[in-house]
């Protein structure tokens, strides 16, 4: 039994062995060399970027260091790190050009955390009451989470001055890796001390976490960002030798990981990827010719050889989307920081283009003249389109209106346009029967299917004659460092309000009203839906929160009544927009509030 489940298992990694194949190596460049062992490799863009010096628990201590460069790795110079501890630098994460944070261990017996204004050239450190010795940091809606080998999980609400423990597996923990896709789903290791751990994720951006079942030592975890993906190549348990990597892939978020490759040989622990593209890394001893970056392009299912510097595990390297394609720095066991450019990955699309979209926020609204109305901004965009996962700088939309409805002079650029999440403003310019917003992508958050961009606040003038104004989205601009698209919301079906404009009292629309009723509205745990939609066929509901985020999808059976009674189940109190698609009708929209 046992030859025949040896001969078994032979057989399938000769058959895994057989996807991996050798491309043309890259062109790796030695950029600097390191005086002693290298922690991580971070980069905020093509030009400006950091590599550390430092240890892991039980390597020998180093003198710990972080330079700089702002020239592509042609020149580096020290950065001045406030109280830098023995260990050095573990992890780096930038919110912007400037404003970045970093964690790491010390000799002393407590964790740093350090905060950077000024791109990376001086850092100060926080009191960082709590940690003990960080590995991971991440910036989320909840705040700014840590992974601490000694205290699992901790979370910081006050900008790294004193983190809090957050309880993720039943029994004491080493949390290793962390990533979120989006503000609010992120997965966290817990490796393999213990029999009752496993991964876990969250959809609160980190302050409630489940478990996904799965169980390995991962230095790293990678979400790819506007999607539901997270990776994980671990370098395998601490104290299991010759250990063949696997490739993790999650596509629901980190609810659950299936195996989709194994590598012959021990990896460093770390996946990154940009522009559509993974890598990850060999370590210590591998067959000659085999070692160096591996690439996939197919989400982790096949993998090529591109040549480059072996490392070792508990490192971490870095991948940085650019016009000319993804560039790669890694540092080697021998001590050099390398770099060369992927010519298979871009950033901002790679050439103009135009994306059909629709504009999928339709709602309508009954007000006063003189009143004012808010009206939530957004597309929906086709899951084969391209541009989904991307990461803008920024985005510029357009929206239309009646100037003689709407009062343009009391409109104010400060207040009356809320950004979503991750998305800061630039300018809000009225132009007499447009108005033209440009946000800044600050989370370096991915485009997804369903893209918000916050509200727009509008006044009805007084006087005003006309019945309805339409608010529609005439185009939407995203651009990176590269050449911008345009996505183009399709005419027909671009109205995202109708202001009725009523005398006195409030009235209901036309149209949707009459297809779907929703009732109670204000609801509380649950609420009825009421269309002679629901007696023929199958129907599909989906609710967004006010950030445009989906938080309940379901297939609606066939109701003979016309009524559908929905479970509101754990949602919060607050503003909700439901979607009702069915195939005898163009989606229905509607608005409701959750007392």
């Amino acid at each position: 039994m046992k030859a025949a489940r040896d001969f078994l298992l032979s057989f399938l990694l000769v058959s895994i062995l057989a996807t991996t194949s050798i491309a043309q190596s890259l062109n790796w460049q030695v950029v600097t060399t390191s005086s002693q062992r290298v922690s991580i490799v971070y980069f905020i863009d093509a030009n400006v970027g950091f590599y550390a010096i430092g240890t892991v628990p039980g390597d020998p201590s180093v003198t710990a260091k972080l330079f700089r460069t702002n020239d592509g790795g042609n020149s580096w110079n020290q950065a001045s790190v406030e109280s830098l501890g023995g260990n050095g630098i573990s992890d780096i994460q930038f919110e912007d050009a400037l404003n970045g944070f970093a964690c790491g261990g010390s000799t002393d017996s407590y964790g740093r955390f350090w905060v950077t204004t000024d791109g990376g050239v001086t850092w100060k450190k926080r009191s960082g009451n709590g940690l003990s010795y960080p590995m991971t940091t991440r910036k989320t809606e909840a705040g700014i989470l840590v992974t601490d080998f000694s205290n699992q999980l901790m979370i910081s609400v006050d900008n790294g001055n004193n983190f809090n423990f957050i309880e993720t597996t039943p029994v004491p923990e080493t949390h290793l890796g962390m990533d979120f896709v989006d503000s609010l789903h992120g997965v966290v290791d817990g490796n393999y001390r213990h029999s009752s751990t496993s991964w876990y994720y969250t959809e609160d951006g980190g302050l409630t976490w489940q478990s996904s079942g799965t169980q390995m030592e991962t230095w790293s975890i990678y979400g790819e960002r506007g999607t539901p993906r997270f990776y994980a190549c671990p370098e395998g348990y601490s104290n299991q030798s010759g250990y063949k990597s696997q490739v993790f892939r999650s596509t629901n978020y980190g609810k659950s990981f299936q195996e989709v490759f194994r590598f012959p040989f021990q990896m460093t622990g770390h996946v990154a990827g940009a522009g559509g593209a993974l890598y990850a890394q060999t370590a210590f001893s591998v067959t000659p010719g085999k070692e160096g970056m591996y690439r996939s392009t197919d989400q982790g299912e096949n993998w090529e050889l591109l040549g480059g510097p072996t490392g070792r595990t508990d490192t971490r390297f870095f991948v940085v989307p650019d016009c000319e394609g993804n560039i790669i720095y890694a540092s080697g066991l021998d001590r050099k920081i390398y770099k060369a450019v992927d010519r298979v990955g871009s950033s901002g699309g790679g050439s103009s283009k135009e994306v059909p979209c629709l504009a999928d926020y339709k709602n309508s609204s009954a007000v006063t003249p003189g009143s004012r109305v808010t009206v939530p901004i957004g597309i929906k965009l086709s899951s084969t389109s391209d541009v989904i996962g991307e990461q803008p700088k920024q985005i510029e939309y357009v929206v239309l209106f009646d100037p003689e409805a709407i009062d343009t002079g009391k409109f104010s650029s400060a207040s009356d346009v809320v950004p979503p999440v991750g998305w800061a403003l630039k300018s809000a310019l009225m132009r007499g029967d447009s108005l033209v917003v440009t946000l800044l992508n600050v989370a370096n958050d991915g485009i997804v299917e369903l893209q918000g961009f916050g509200f727009v606040v509008f006044t009805v003038r007084n006087g005003t004659s006309l019945a309805n104004c339409p608010i529609a989205i005439a185009s939407v601009t995203l651009s990176a460092e590269c050449v911008p698209f345009l996505i183009v919301p399709s005419i027909e079906q671009s109205t995202l309000t109708v202001i009725t404009i009523v005398t006195s009292g409030l009235a209901h629309t036309e149209g949707e009203d009459k297809l779907l009723t929703l009732y109670p509205n204000p609801a509380t745990s649950n609420i009825t839906l009421r269309s002679d939609l629901l007696s023929t066929g199958k129907s599909s509901v989906t609710i967004f929160d006010a950030r445009g985020v989906a938080v309940m999808d379901m297939i609606l059976p066939s109701q003979a009544s016309g009524e559908y009674q929905l479970s509101l189940g754990s949602l919060a109190a607050g503003s909700y927009t439901l979607r009702l698609s069915h195939s005898e009708s163009a989606p229905i929209i509607k608005g409701f509030v959750i007392e």
